[in-house]
């Protein structure tokens, strides 16, 4: 996605959500649909399965670990996983944990960010702040710090602010090219509640509005990172709730095994595999004919 891209829906969205506003919440999202970017974000290579390439198909792209605050996360594997997702026609993105503690961290971090980018012709950049950026004394000023330097140093490189709701500022969201906030929970209701809450922000326009989800593996015997669907209109799924609030981003956290469990390969008694979710919802949404 390119700064052209959002610049070109914001009068389109600003349509959209005064449609919300008074009340014609259908007509709305029928009028000014932004097709939804679905991302698939891998934290480290030796989680994958062998043939973790096979399940993948129906995102449209990758977005691989490159940074650790201000140093580069394993340079010597980053490349072989950019070649390989190129060679599947995905877009590349790049993201990694960020401290931000102070302003001369913060723009020391986003150097190495904006290096890692250029250095891979990354599309764009997660900026996954961590709770030491979230407890520092100014996160709003660290993170614009953040935000400035990073597009001082790779303007062509869209920058998404993957980080906690209650400390990214409207301020600071004008930095940052998408929100792209945790959306994480083990419940139903928990996670419908945040995904409703953070894409009706007011302060945000909904060009920029994104969300960062599991990937519905399971926790304990009844409870997952994430729900595809539910049996409750009240309390909706995965597929109803990205039909419903419309974010340009769908980003999946994470790739692989996680305790014991790769939803890629497989998926469980309360989830289908990650990919099968991903096209029920471009599905649900009229990207792709529907399944007879």
């Amino acid at each position: 996605m390119k700064r052209w891209w959002f610049e070109s829906m914001s009068i389109l969205r600003s349509i959209f959500d005064t449609l919300k506003k008074v009340k014609y919440p259908q007509i709305a999202i029928e009028l000014v649909r932004v097709e939804t970017e679905f991302i698939l974000t891998i934290w480290k290579k030796e989680l994958l399965a062998d043939n973790w390439t096979d399940f993948v198909s129906a995102f449209d792209t990758i977005s691989i670990k490159a940074v650790d605050g201000d140093s580069l996360y394993k340079k010597k594997e980053v490349p072989g996983l950019v070649q390989q997702v190129r060679s599947l026609g995905k877009t590349v993105h790049l993201w990694g944990f960020h401290f931000c503690t102070s302003e001369e961290t913060s723009r020391a971090e986003a150097r190495v960010a904006a290096r890692a980018c250029n250095m891979h012709k990354a599309v764009a950049y997660h900026w996954n702040a961590e709770k030491h950026w979230d407890n520092s004394v100014s996160p709003e000023l660290n993170g614009m710090a953040f935000a400035d330097e990073f597009k001082k140093c790779a303007p062509d490189v869209e920058l998404i602010a993957n980080c906690f709701n209650g400390a990214a500022t409207g301020e600071l969201l004008e930095r940052f090219d998408v929100f792209e906030p945790m959306c994480y929970g083990t419940k139903a209701a928990t996670i419908a509640s945040k995904i409703r809450n953070r894409m009706r922000r007011e302060d945000v326009p909904g060009c920029k509005r994104g969300i960062m989800v599991g990937t519905g593996r399971k926790h304990g015997e009844h409870q997952a990172w994430g729900f595809y669907e539910t049996n409750s209109a009240a309390v909706p799924g995965l597929k109803d709730l990205v039909v419903e609030t419309c974010p340009v981003v769908v980003n999946f956290f994470r790739a692989g095994v996680a305790d014991g469990e790769d939803i890629m390969v497989e998926g469980n008694d309360l989830n289908p595999a990650l990919n099968e979710q991903v096209l029920g919802i471009k599905e649900a949404l009229g990207y792709i004919p529907r399944s007879v």
